[in-house]
């Protein structure tokens, strides 16, 4: 995937539609590079930032940086939405934006033609837009948004939702929030039947993986799922509620495990972020979990078959071994 085009978007767009410089300005999906362009030099600056590498990265930079808005983000100026790969999720965030507008605030939205900028244009009804390094940005004020029942539509389109048939909670636009991914389920079926011990889920998205450990081991002491989308790791909070040794932690595994060590570590790692295909975030998963096992612990891995982590797991553990490879998936036990 091309570079992601926002900040020269935002700047471009800020430039045309904004003859004074906006006082207050709420960010969704914000990154370091929007936030600190020059043109919000001037404006308190919020930004929202549910993936937990990004929040950090805004928070090393200075900004003001929350997961969600809060209830007094209300009232601003300007609203920027960075859209995403996700379209329940961006029109979310331009409902979110548009509801917090001041009288005479402008909301502009701007991403990558490849994530279907036009289309999301379309949606909201918006008649100005610029394109560029290959995006689009689109705006409208407030006075122009579309109706309330349109917004708020939208709003509640990423609610925390059971999904039916054993209703167990997922939150949509999230990865798989809806199913069980084949991944996942391939590695269900593989792990021992009796683990014990300390456990770590690293990427625990909604919790399946630590919904079956917690079901078929009791002998274990305490079961920490690690998710760096805000709202899987709500959403795993309440499917397991009941899971007396789980502990949550919102969290970027590649900057390592807190709370080890660890006798067993089980894990679906992400393959792609919300810009696309990234391999660093396995092999960053892999590094982790080898520093985080006691001696003799072990990673119980699944990853799409053609990811090349076999060198890693080589280099990371003593030894490493192909339990079952089907379906497109791979599944690893690599031992410390």
């Amino acid at each position: 995937m091309r570079p992601d085009p926002s900040a020269q978007l935002f700047a471009s767009a800020i430039a045309r539609v904004c003859p004074i410089a906006p006082r207050r300005v709420l960010c969704f999906d914000a990154t370091p590079e929007i936030v600190t362009l020059p043109a919000l030099a001037t404006a308190r600056v919020v930004a929202i930032q549910g993936w937990r590498p990004l929040h950090d990265a805004l928070r090393a930079s200075g900004a003001a940086t929350r997961p969600d808005p809060a209830e007094d983000d209300l009232d601003v100026d300007l609203a920027l939405v960075r859209l995403g790969r996700s379209r329940v999720r961006n029109l979310a965030a331009i409902a979110e934006g548009t509801l917090r507008l001041a009288a005479g605030g402008t909301l502009i939205a701007a991403g990558a033609n490849e994530l279907g900028a036009a289309g999301h244009a379309r949606l909201a009804g918006a008649r100005d837009s610029i394109a560029g390094f290959h995006g689009r940005a689109f705006w409208f004020a407030r006075e122009a948004a579309p109706q309330a029942a349109t917004l708020a539509a939208w709003r509640a389109a990423v609610a925390l939702t059971a999904v039916p048939p054993d209703g167990r909670i997922g939150a949509p636009g999230a990865f798989a929030w809806d199913r069980v991914d084949t991944g996942s389920e391939l590695l269900a079926a593989h792990l021992p039947a009796a683990i014990a011990g300390r456990v770590a889920d690293l990427g625990a998205g909604w919790g399946f993986l630590s919904l079956r450990l917690g079901a078929t081991s009791p002998r274990i002491e305490t079961l920490d799922l690690y998710e760096a989308d805000h709202a899987s790791l709500a959403a795993a909070r309440a499917n397991l509620k009941h899971v007396a040794a789980a502990r949550f932690h919102w969290h970027d595994v590649a900057t390592g495990l807190p709370h080890s060590p660890y006798d067993i570590i089980v894990s679906n790692p992400p393959f792609h972020d919300d810009r696309g295909a990234d391999i660093a975030i396995g092999l960053g998963f892999i590094r982790a979990a080898a520093r985080a096992l006691r001696p003799g612990g072990t990673l119980w891995l699944v990853a799409n078959r053609r990811l090349p982590y076999e060198a890693a797991l080589r280099a990371e553990f003593a030894h490493s071994a192909l339990v079952d490879a089907r379906d497109g998936y791979k599944v690893i036990a690599a031992r410390r």
